[in-house]
């Protein structure tokens, strides 16, 4: 299965943990999905940031804490802070996490400090650790391959956007896309 992971979706290993421990057994797992509770094709609030979030009839959608459960069950690590909905496109496949990450305003005049490579790098550094929790939740594990799009301001829309390439060791290529 491949994870697309969109709109607002940050660097995951290093956010907060979630209250409870992530499943940590194939048994755990299967259970905590099986108490998920899909939407298809509503209109649904977001719990932290209250935006509205609707799909298509054939996307599956998660809220708020099943959200956190999915994520829980297919990582092995605790859900990330501000985790606020999944959408499921079964034909294509892929999974899309919003995250709320805080409210705040970065100043354009730090466009100049990013450094894309110290940010892959720290990436790539939290995915290594968090294979251990992974690992031991008897999941695939996951590396970084690279940037498929390095970190770009758009000035006329005041966002951030990168993408890269990750390969879980069970089912290949995977693509984080982050948009804040």
């Amino acid at each position: 299965m491949r994870i697309v992971a969109v709109a607002c979706l940050g660097v995951l290993a290093v956010l907060s943990p979630a209250l409870a421990e992530p499943p940590r057994t194939e048994e755990e797992r299967q259970t905590s999905l099986r108490s998920l509770q899909w939407h298809e094709g509503e209109a649904v609030t977001l719990p932290i940031s209250h935006a509205q979030l609707k799909a298509p009839n054939t996307v599956q959608q998660l809220v708020g804490g099943d959200s956190g459960k999915l994520w829980e069950a297919l990582n092995g690590t605790s859900a990330p802070f501000g985790a606020e909905a999944t959408l499921y496109d079964p034909d294509a496949k892929t999974l899309v996490f919003y995250q709320k990450i805080g409210d705040g305003y970065v100043s354009l005049d730090d466009w100049k400090d990013v450094d894309a490579d110290a940010l892959l790098k720290s990436v790539t550094d939290n995915t290594e650790t968090s294979n251990a929790k992974r690992k031991e939740a008897g999941l695939p594990l996951v590396h970084v391959v690279g940037w498929l799009e390095r970190p770009q301001l758009d000035r006329a829309a005041n966002t951030l956007r990168w993408s890269f390439e990750a390969k879980d060791e069970k089912d290949g290529a995977l693509v984080n896309k982050i948009a804040l």
